[in-house]
């Protein structure tokens, strides 16, 4: 039986060679013939030098230290900025690509919105693209047209290629503006609008059916909500504006409707829910939210107890642990559940104060600032306003009511 040697064994790559074999390759070093190969045989050194020996008798100094240190630390920074492409860059002409949305192009714009809608490739969508001046048109036309989110964020996006283009060869020294402030700007100027347009219909105590204006209101304002998630969540908008826009409106809403009066504050405070994990991830932010939701709470059960964010009514005679006050607020939250008009603002207030107390309960921590100014959020608690504890807050009904409370 012969014997089978793996190093005479065929590879796929033979210039590898075998395993734990010293691969050989045609003109190497080993095989010349010189005068001191044949000498002295051939020498095998290490790459590097040192990666054996000692330091002990090297002439390393404090400056020789620093001098490496630096050139460390420049080579990183070198290695770490990346390279200006902005001379190799193709210099792309925005008419090329886009044309002016004017009064004479109207059919255009209607066919090219519908692709836009449909399932038409982006790709051939972005050759020839309109060109809008005020961007608040951008947004009737995707509300008209029903345009996805993902391709109305498209459209967007190309809208502000072309404004950084036009700005670059404008602007070339100067700093250029941020697209992301001016959109959303844009956008909470035109939500803003909207709900201007509805408040008359939702203030109004008669039943007076929506005006065709009101109504078409009403679709910009739901459609271009589900936008500013779908751009939120993209990272395409300022989170910090958008969530302080949300407390303005909540504030305003809360400040200007009565009890039995709450029909712009039903329609902003599920804005509030929707965003309520956005919240929690800030201290002060969550701090305002909870102040809103405990004042509100509070007018419901109390009536209206002013700005003052540290001015709940004096404490009742204790009843076993528990004191009137906060007995005769539980019993009227649970009539207003009763309620169908108020008690999804019950519910949804209520929400606000249990989940902020779980995820964010560092907002709630009572606090002396201001030397006793009582107008500042930052003063007291928001619980000092909350009619009863948050455990004691109606919840929708679910198996889990008892471990949440």
């Amino acid at each position: 039986m012969m014997s089978f040697s793996y190093e005479k064994r065929s590879l796929k790559r033979p210039r590898l060679g075998p395993p734990d074999v010293y691969p050989q390759e045609p003109k190497q070093k080993e095989d010349e013939l010189t005068t001191s190969n044949v000498k002295h045989g051939f020498a095998t050194m290490p790459q590097l030098t040192d990666e054996f020996g000692t330091a002990r008798n090297c002439n390393i100094t404090a400056s020789k230290i620093a001098s490496y240190f630096s050139g460390i630390i420049g080579k990183k920074e070198e290695l770490n900025t990346l390279p200006d492409s902005g001379r190799k860059r193709q210099q792309i002409n925005p008419k090329d690509n886009f044309w002016p949305a004017t009064a004479r192009t109207k059919n255009a714009i209607e066919a090219w919105f519908k692709d836009l809608a449909g399932s038409k490739p982006l790709l051939s969508l972005s050759k020839k693209a309109p060109n809008f001046n005020k961007k608040e048109e951008i947004f009737l036309l995707l509300c008209e047209y029903q345009v996805p989110m993902l391709r109305a964020a498209w459209f967007i996006k190309l809208s502000s290629a072309y404004t950084v283009a036009v700005s670059e060869a404008k602007i070339k020294k100067r700093q250029l503006p941020d697209p992301t402030q001016e959109w959303t700007g844009t956008l909470l100027k035109f939500l803003k609008d909207q709900l201007a347009k509805l408040q008359d219909h939702y203030t109004s105590s008669s039943t007076a059916p929506m005006l065709d204006e009101q109504k078409i209101a009403l679709r910009q304002w739901r459609y271009t909500l589900n936008l500013m998630k779908s751009l939120y969540e993209e990272g395409l908008l300022d989170r910090q504006e958008v969530l302080q826009w949300i407390l303005d409106l909540l504030e305003k809403a809360r400040s200007s409707a009565a009890a039995t009066e709450d029909g712009v504050f039903r329609l902003v405070l599920p804005l509030a829910l929707q965003y309520l994990d956005e919240f929690v991830q800030s201290e002060l932010l969550a701090r305002k939210l909870s102040y809103l939701a405990s004042r509100k709470l509070s007018t419901l059960c109390w009536g209206d107890l002013g700005s003052s964010p540290a001015n709940p009514p004096p404490p009742s005679t204790t009843i076993s642990g528990t004191s009137a006050n906060s007995s005769t607020a539980n019993s009227t939250l649970q009539e207003y559940l009763n309620c169908p008009h108020h008690r999804d603002i019950v519910l949804g207030l209520s929400s606000i104060i249990q989940v902020v107390t779980l995820e964010c309960p560092t907002a709630l921590v009572w606090n002396c600032i201001g030397e006793g100014k009582s107008s500042s959020v930052l003063n007291g608690s928001p619980l000092d306003v909350l009619p009863c504890s948050p455990a004691s807050l109606p919840m929708p009904q679910r198996t889990s009511n008892p471990h949440i409370r």
